[in-house]
């Protein structure tokens, strides 16, 4: 399909039978379409070969012979395409023949109403893309499976996967070795003391001890809720000796995973929680007509709502997980001042103005200014800069984003309001991650995850700037976010050159 549009081709010999079959398709719906005629199963592989098809319609009246069925399968493979045949009263048995070997998809009357043909063609183009969908979703799953697998084997330690009540759903080799189990003897059987994460000590068949550090993952498997546990062998000799380090590598691994879990399933939850803000989105606006009762209206405009948070959430915790993985990059090019400053202020104006507060830009003009960076992460900065602003500031107040052009020409974006502001032993706080900077005058609702200043903090230090933070209780907030000169420019003056770090000019 192209811009909405069907791409439809039609092997047909009989010119008129083709004309005729166009008119119907005109009169028939609203669905924007293009008819591609061709005469044989020759020039049909041709055309499949030269573009994209949605559909093939095929006039059996061709000849129905174990070439044409052999040729209509290979030519459907070609497509990936449905094939539906127009057939008449005396072409039933022939089309039969075609759509139990696997050659075609459907069959329609060939003088079919123009509604009923548009109906088969929708419902089998319908289909062809949900079985794709499909076919996509379990081929992703198949892979995802066989990669955990794969890394369950690569591994020194055991790793199982249990269900809700300890029953092993699979493991991997390590594990059926310090079981003392053949892995397919494994499966099935119980182990409750692992569904608890730390120190474990199991007795073996033969009656060994086992003592095992176990961590555990949620997870899902087959669809199903599960776990998956890590089991580390300590050893009671390794155990006593090695007590320190084994703590320190804990305490390590357990980072790293936190930031492995939070990187892919920020990703994860990103897929569903944009169809939630899209569909509540629709149902607030009543697109397909008005909702029957004002509160449901109401309710889904919440979950528009809620959803919008969690997806900031999930954004902020992505990037920082980002940056303790080490793989968090800029996406750097020229762009304009002024409209990254325009859009940030239009992100925070309908819940300014739903607060009942002023929000200004003063200061230097920027209509000419360009900059150096990464513009989706600098619009981040001054966002959560202003939504900070506006969260804490009472009805009635002012916030303001005063760009100021330096004469050393260095830029500083300011953002200040008359908000409650903090004393100056919790500056320090509010820039580190995870932390709430305590304060009776904040609301439940206006309390974050703490990460909105520690992001934008190395956001900034990320395009070689800083950032500064005055403020105190009752007499409002003031963030300096400054941009040096190298990534300053105006387009009359020499290009922006943004040189790598640590470079240098012969």
């Amino acid at each position: 399909m192209t811009g909405g549009s069907l791409i439809l081709l039609l092997i047909q010999a009989d010119h008129v039978a083709a004309q005729k079959l166009r008119l119907a398709l005109e009169r028939g719906g609203r669905q924007r379409h293009e008819l591609v005629q061709v005469a044989s199963l020759a020039a049909a592989a041709k055309t499949l070969g030269q573009r994209d098809i949605d559909l093939v319609l095929f006039d059996p009246r061709i000849g129905e012979t174990e070439s044409t069925r052999h040729e209509l399968r290979r030519l459907k493979d070609l497509a990936s395409a449905p094939v539906v045949l127009l057939v008449g009263d005396e072409e039933e048995a022939g089309a039969r023949t075609l759509l139990d070997s696997g050659a075609a998809d459907d069959a329609i009357g060939r003088d079919a109403a123009p509604a009923d043909l548009w109906r088969a063609i929708r419902l089998n183009a319908e289909r062809e893309r949900l079985e794709r969908a499909l076919g996509g979703a379990r081929r992703e799953i198949a892979a995802l499976q066989r990669r955990f697998l794969a890394l369950m084997e690569s591994g020194s330690d055991g790793v199982l996967v249990l269900a809700d009540d300890g029953t092993v759903l699979e493991c991997n080799g390590r594990a059926a070795e310090m079981l003392e189990r053949a892995p397919e003897a494994l499966i099935g059987q119980r182990f409750e003391e692992l569904l608890s994460a730390g120190e474990v000590t199991l007795l073996r068949p033969a009656g060994a001890a086992l003592s095992l550090r176990v961590t555990l993952l949620e997870t899902e498997w087959l669809g199903r809720r599960a776990r998956v546990a890590r089991l580390h062998d300590l050893g009671p000799e390794r155990l006593r000796e090695r007590a320190l380090l084994l703590a320190r590598q804990d305490a390590e691994r357990a980072n790293q995973m936190k930031s492995r879990f939070l990187a892919n399933m920020s990703h994860e939850l990103r897929t569903p929680l944009n169809s939630i803000l899209g569909f509540s989105e629709m149902i607030v606006s009543g697109v397909f007509g008005p909702i029957g009762q004002k509160r449901y209206g109401d309710y889904a405009g919440y979950i528009h709502e809620s959803a919008t948070h969690l997806l900031n959430l999930i954004s902020d915790l992505l990037d920082v997980s980002k940056a303790e993985a080490g793989r968090f990059g800029l996406a750097e090019a020229p762009f304009p001042l002024a409209k990254t400053i325009e859009a940030a202020q239009q992100a925070v104006a309908g819940k300014a103005e739903e607060c009942r507060l002023s929000l200004e830009v003063s200061g230097a003009p920027v209509e000419d200014l360009v900059l150096y960076g990464d513009e989706r992460r600098i619009r981040q900065v001054l966002v959560n800069l202003l939504s900070n602003a506006v969260k804490f500031t009472p009805g009635g107040g002012r916030v303001v984003l005063s760009p100021q052009l330096l004469p050393s020409g260095d830029l500083d974006l300011v953002v200040a309001d008359d908000g409650i502001g903090m004393a100056p032993n919790q500056i320090e706080d509010a820039f580190e991650a995870y932390i709430q900077v305590a304060n009776s005058e904040i609301r439940k609702e206006q309390q974050g995850s703490g990460l909105g200043l520690a992001v934008s903090r190395m956001l900034v230090e990320m395009h070689d700037g800083w950032m500064d933070l005055k403020s105190q209780p009752g007499c409002g907030t003031r963030v300096t976010v400054r941009i040096p000169a190298e990534r300053v420019s105006r387009p009359h003056k020499t290009p922006i050159i943004k040189l790598a770090r640590n470079s240098s000019v012969a």
